[in-house]
């Protein structure tokens, strides 16, 4: 069944309210009325009439939308990868006036609510990539001192963010837009998760701008030559946090994998996750995919995200950095086994959490979300209180 997100226009306000997210520039007090004639001098050219756009890598999205997502992954190649296409807007100036012009996009036909402003644009521009746009619906115009050109609109399709951050740090996606029922989703542009960012560069640090990033979570242990003590790539305005932590079912003490190291750890990530000022949050560990799913798989599971979601999440990272499969696949299906590899390079199990926090911490309603609330009070010692403020932080409405 394919994953779309019903367009919503509010949402990105309700992302920056929450999160401190994106560039918002307030709208003028007052404009100044602009002619049709006027209007004739600027022609938006693409997307136009709201049309749809889809900006996931086409193998993700074949992923995401397959009957068999065993056969699916099996076939994928080594490391396809991709990093994040922008969109790009494309419009014509037929005047011979010469000026500079301001592209504006915004989630209301008013635009009250300005999501990007791009600036001191010349005539000859034409086009502009925007990156990183929450999914849903937007409405955008060119305008300069004297003309305004008509407002058109257009859909980026969901519900999966990947993250652009010009090639510097992979796998990184927003963990919001995952239903959590039929009135209720994660919220977008508060949480991302992605690969460590040792390679990240000034473009980078603009990207992160333009998110609003304001806590980077490194997740990682510090061993040997291995610190952690401090970022490897800091960014004005981003707090640094080192709290290391384990991966898969090693986290469950009834596991023949446990080893208690991550539990103190998991209570200062919740009490971080459930203060508003964290947010932006990024919270990675080497790959993105071991540490970073566990800890994925703890929060979207607590908000309500179903089992077969929280596995597309990790999975994912099959496409965009390096193959992690919720189990074995034998004959293009997954075996019961829960565990996809286990030798001395690496131990998968993400299955085998699953079956591990419901043998051992189900609760009376049978609900996954309430196995991770139980586990998460009981074993790691997170008050209800803290619980429930994460819950609110990373919840919207559809």
């Amino acid at each position: 069944m394919k994953n779309r997100i019903i367009p919503f226009i509010a949402f990105a306000l309700l992302s920056l309210v929450s999160c401190g997210g994106g560039n918002v520039e307030p709208p003028a007090s007052s404009e100044k009325s602009v002619t049709s004639e006027n209007k004739d001098n600027i022609q938006i050219l693409d997307p136009i009439g709201g049309k749809s756009i889809d900006l996931l890598y086409a193998p993700a999205r074949a992923y995401l939308n397959s009957k068999n997502p065993a056969s699916t992954l099996a076939s994928l190649s080594s490391n396809p990868g991709d990093n994040a296409v922008p969109l790009t807007l494309r419009w014509k100036v037929t005047t011979s006036a010469v000026e500079r012009y301001t592209l504006q996009i915004a989630t209301d036909e008013a635009f009250e609510h300005i999501e990007r402003s791009y600036s001191d644009l010349r005539k000859s521009v034409g086009t502009m990539p925007v990156y990183n746009l929450i999914p849903g619906t937007y409405y955008y115009r060119i305008k300069s001192p004297s003309m305004v050109s008509p407002v058109d609109s257009f859909v980026l399709e969901g519900p999966v963010r990947t993250i652009n951050t010009n090639n510097t740090i992979k796998n990184m996606r927003d963990c919001g837009g995952w239903k959590i029922d039929d009135t209720h989703r994660v919220r977008y542009g508060c949480l991302y998760r992605s690969a460590a960012w040792s390679s990240a560069d000034n473009t980078t640090d603009s990207r992160f701008k333009e998110l609003g990033m304001k806590t980077e979570l490194d997740i990682r242990y510090s061993s040997g030559s291995s610190d952690y003590s401090k970022s490897e790539h800091p960014i004005s305005g981003v707090d640094y946090v080192n709290l290391g932590m384990g991966q898969y079912d090693s986290i469950i003490p009834q596991s023949k994998k446990y080893y208690a190291t991550s539990h103190a750890n998991f209570k200062k990530t919740f009490e971080l996750l459930a203060k508003k000022e964290s947010y932006p949050l990024t919270f990675h560990c080497t790959a993105g995919a071991d540490r970073t799913g566990t800890l994925a798989y703890l929060v979207n599971g607590l908000l309500g995200v179903s089992y077969e979601d929280l596995c597309k999440d990790f999975e994912l990272t099959s496409i965009y950095n390096s193959k992690r499969w919720r189990s074995n696949i034998v004959d293009g299906e997954f075996d019961s086994s829960g565990v996809m590899q286990d030798d001395a390079n690496n131990y998968v199990g993400f299955g085998a959490l699953h079956q591990a926090m419901m043998e051992n911490y189900k609760t009376s309603d049978n609900s996954l979300s309430g196995a991770i609330n139980n586990y998460l009070k009981t074993v790691c010692g997170i008050s209800q209180t803290t619980l429930n403020q994460v819950k609110a932080n990373l919840t919207e409405s559809i």
